[in-house]
């Protein structure tokens, strides 16, 4: 069985890091209160993990105005994300079958 929570929270690290840089990138901060606090954590739920966007309140403002998450998701970098969160996904629905035909 894989260590799906340590793998989600490096995920998580990850995306962070990449939001961050979509901020500097369009020149929005370069440091201060709103980079600091844009940051993305691993919640767990009865039917899996979830990651989460955690951030002060004016960056949902800025969001809307200069589409930072938008343009994050269409990098290479998060399609490579998207890839390992499937995997991960994939792997967690086997390790369950495993779990029932193995009982």
């Amino acid at each position: 069985m894989i260590n799906q929570k340590s793998q989600y929270d490096k995920i998580a690290s990850d995306m962070t890091q990449m939001l961050q840089n979509e901020i500097r990138k369009k020149g929005l901060v370069k440091t201060g209160t709103m980079l600091k606090s844009v940051k993305l954590f691993v919640k767990q739920y009865p039917q899996g993990y979830n990651i989460e966007l955690e951030a002060v309140d004016y960056f949902w403002i800025l969001d809307h105005e200069y589409k930072i998450i938008d343009s994050m998701m269409a990098t290479a970098a998060y399609k490579a994300t998207e890839e390992k969160i499937i995997e991960l996904q994939a792997d967690a629905f086997v390790d369950k079958i495993d779990e029932e035909l193995f009982k």
